[in-house]
């Protein structure tokens, strides 16, 4: 890609608006479908923008259900609980905050 060409990111954060500004012309169930289009859209071109990570981590969960990460719970914790904070904020910017 070149230097001044838009990013993944920005071209569907684009593609996003342009939706949301056409479902405003839109009426009934066309406006809302656009509109739910437009979500989606917002919510992957944040997720790009993040770098998002996997959901989940199954080595992690299994090695919690086996124990082995007794000793350091609150650690470990944190980690998930930064985690999902991060997450939570790609889905609903600003939610932490209310």
């Amino acid at each position: 890609m070149s230097a001044d060409a838009p990013d993944a990111a920005a071209l569907v954060a684009a593609c996003a608006a342009e939706v949301a500004a056409v479902a405003g012309d839109a009426g009934g169930a066309t406006r809302r479908r656009l509109l739910v289009v437009a979500h989606a859209l917002a919510l992957a071109g944040r997720d790009l923008a993040a770098g998002a990570a996997p959901a989940g981590d199954p080595a992690l969960a299994a090695a919690i259900r086996a124990g082995r990460h007794d000793a350091e719970l609150a650690q470990v914790a944190t980690r998930l609980r930064d985690g999902v904070r991060a997450r939570v904020e790609i889905a609903h910017p600003g939610y932490a905050a209310r």
